[in-house]
């Protein structure tokens, strides 16, 4: 018989083009939440590679009890095959079987970061949200997650109605930085017509990415963009 009250521990990640976030948990089966063990901070330009981080933040808890069991890193990028390549950063592949295998961690999953944002979405406390246009909500309608950072983040929630009448949500994460930038009025066209010229991206690959106009590496372009405007 599985004994209940027995601690798991789990190792979950949030690894950006900027940051690593890195967060030891400890939940047992009857849990309806996770416990924090540890949270540290890491700086990406800091280290060589993502798992110098996650050596550093492990040492302390090698051969004991809280040693993690299981890890799901979410990556700012399209994992493939338990694999991700962080475009916009210095960092090479990041395999997680090969990470599985050197820390003795099984299972050591890769997810998108939105998917693990869509995941964690109808979990968010009321009082942590911010209306910005009261719109009616639309029950078993898809809902759109969107979320800027150096990159620019965009998961689907698709809604299936089950038997009981509840839906149940499928997370659909995508790299939303790799649309075209959606200009729709002068401004935009104008602000096109700069980064035309400007921005190194639109020569290489003939078009303007929504993460190279707006997104965090974006930002620059927009300010010299309004000087020279």
């Amino acid at each position: 018989m599985v004994d209940q009250t027995k601690p798991v521990y789990s190792l979950i990640s949030d690894v950006g083009l900027t940051n690593s976030r890195i967060q030891l948990i400890t939940f047992n089966k009857s849990s309806n939440r996770a416990t924090v063990v540890q949270s540290k901070f890491y700086l990406v330009k800091d280290f060589e590679n993502f798992t110098d981080c996650f050596r550093d933040f492990l040492k302390e808890f090698k051969d004991t009890e809280k040693y993690p069991q299981n890890a799901v890193l979410s990556m700012a990028g399209a994992p493939y095959k338990n694999k991700l390549r962080m475009v916009n950063c210095h960092w090479p592949e990041i395999d997680g079987d090969a990470l599985a295998k050197e820390f003795n961690i099984h299972p050591f999953t890769l997810i998108n970061d939105f998917e693990a944002v869509g995941w964690s979405f109808f979990r968010l406390p009321q009082d942590g949200l911010i209306t910005l246009h009261d719109a009616p909500k639309i029950e078993g309608k898809p809902i759109a997650v969107a979320g800027t950072g150096s990159g620019l983040g965009w998961v689907v929630l698709h809604p299936e109605k089950q038997d009981n009448g509840k839906y149940k949500h499928h997370i659909c994460s995508s790299e939303g930085s790799n649309r075209d930038f959606p200009a729709i009025d002068l401004i935009d066209w104008e602000y096109l017509q700069y980064c035309k010229t400007e921005v190194p991206e639109i020569k290489e690959i003939g078009r303007l990415s929504s993460e190279t106009s707006f997104g965090g590496v974006g930002i620059p372009n927009i300010y010299h963009f309004f000087c020279q405007k």
